[in-house]
C-alpha cells in the first residue's frame, strides 16, 4: 500500500514539475523545436498519468497497464530529449537543470517503487 501511494504522489509531481516547465518555455523565447519537446514531454506525461489513473479505477485491466507501463518509457525518452534540446540552447539553464534533475529523480523513482510493489 505504502509503494502505491508513493507511486502516485511522485507520479502527481512529475505532472506538476512538467507542466510547469511547459509553461515557461511556452513563456519565454524559445525556438520551435525547443517548444515542441516541451510540448511533447507535457503530453506524453498528461497522457501516462490519465492511464494511470484510469487502469487504478478500472482495477488493472491488462491492455491500460500495458499501456501505462509502454508509456512510461515514451515518457523517460521524451525527458531525455527535452533536457538535451532545452539544455543545449538555454543559458540560464541552473533552474531548468535543477527541474531537470527533479524530474528525472520522480521519473525513475516513480517506476523504481512500482517494480518493488509486485
Amino acid at each position: 500500500v505504502t509503494i502505491q501511494f508513493v507511486h502516485r504522489w511522485l507520479g502527481t509531481l512529475l505532472l506538476v514539475l512538467v507542466v510547469t516547465l511547459w509553461l515557461r518555455v511556452r513563456a519565454g523565447r524559445f525556438a520551435l523545436v525547443q517548444r515542441a519537446s516541451a510540448a511533447v514531454l507535457m503530453g506524453l506525461v498528461v497522457l501516462q498519468y490519465g492511464l494511470g489513473v484510469y487502469t487504478l479505477l478500472e482495477q488493472v485491466p491488462i491492455v491500460p497497464a500495458v499501456m501505462h507501463q509502454a508509456c512510461a518509457s515514451l515518457v523517460a525518452l521524451a525527458l531525455v530529449a527535452a533536457a538535451w534540446v532545452l539544455l543545449r540552447a538555454w543559458r540560464g539553464f541552473g533552474a531548468l537543470l535543477r527541474m531537470g534533475f527533479a524530474m528525472a529523480w520522480v521519473a525513475l523513482w516513480t517506476g523504481s517503487w512500482a517494480w518493488f510493489g509486485r
